[in-house]
């Protein structure tokens, strides 16, 4: 069961990096045109690149604008492809933190140690599953 739990943990942070990747370099800013470029579009949420990932078109001519909430550019800081790579990385070194726990205590001259960090690291692995619990792979043995 902890050899899938593990497995599945890494497929969706794989995915997550996948979609990632799919997407303009970072960091990504909002920028305002004064002049509609092609396509037509003139406040976007573009890469470093400038290519745009998000955009409001003005096909008819007409000024249109993108509207946020105030506190979206902030949440913006949060979902930068270094930061989201940042806790990608986090999350595959508490997995494997807990490998490598489960490894040293199956082995023979160590079955005799407690396994609290096992245990301990197993709750965390479970916990980094849990976010993904609507997705149709998930078993709910695994939830905390």
């Amino acid at each position: 069961m902890t050899d899938d739990l593990v497995q599945f943990i890494r497929d969706r942070l794989d995915e997550r990096v996948a979609r990632l990747r799919a997407l303009p370099a970072g960091p990504w800013e909002w920028r305002r045109f004064d002049e509609v470029t092609e396509p037509e579009w003139r406040d976007c949420l573009v890469g470093q690149d400038g290519s745009p990932l998000l955009s409001s078109e003005d096909v008819e001519g007409y000024q249109s604008w993108i509207r946020r909430h105030e506190a979206f550019d902030g949440y913006l800081q949060d979902i930068q492809p270094e930061c989201v790579l940042a806790d990608i990385q986090a999350k595959r070194s508490i997995v494997a933190a807990y490998e490598e726990a489960v490894a040293w205590y199956d082995a023979p001259e160590n079955r005799h140690h407690l396994a609290g960090e096992v245990t301990g690291l197993y709750s965390a692995v479970r916990l980094l599953a849990l976010p993904f619990a609507t997705h149709p792979d998930y078993r709910e043995e695994w939830r905390p």
